[in-house]
């Protein structure tokens, strides 16, 4: 129902203020709630972004096996070899 002047009277209708923008011409029937919960009038409603109900697959933090140092081979005891990554050496052969 469109009248032209927004001073109408409608059966169970109020005058309502936009949330977004404070326009004050417009009938509660004619309000639209938004995302955030907020009344606004039909030019400031905005639907809600789909990207914000997306869900991001967890990293696994955990490795999927451990397990402990056995003895070595009888050269460095009982701790296992250490390895210096400060040195020169930049491949995996001689760092052990």
């Amino acid at each position: 129902m469109d009248t032209g002047n927004r001073t109408y009277y409608e059966l169970g209708s109020w005058k309502f203020c936009c949330w977004q923008c404070g326009r004050t011409d417009r009938k509660s029937s004619q309000a639209y709630k938004n995302w955030q919960g907020f009344y606004t009038c039909d030019l400031c409603w905005e639907m809600r972004n789909q990207q914000d109900l997306i869900r991001a697959v967890p990293d696994p933090v955990a490795p999927p096996w451990v397990q402990r140092c056995g003895p070595c081979c009888g050269t460095c005891g009982d701790t296992p070899p250490t390895r210096v990554l400060d040195s020169e050496f930049v491949d995996e052969t001689s760092l052990g």
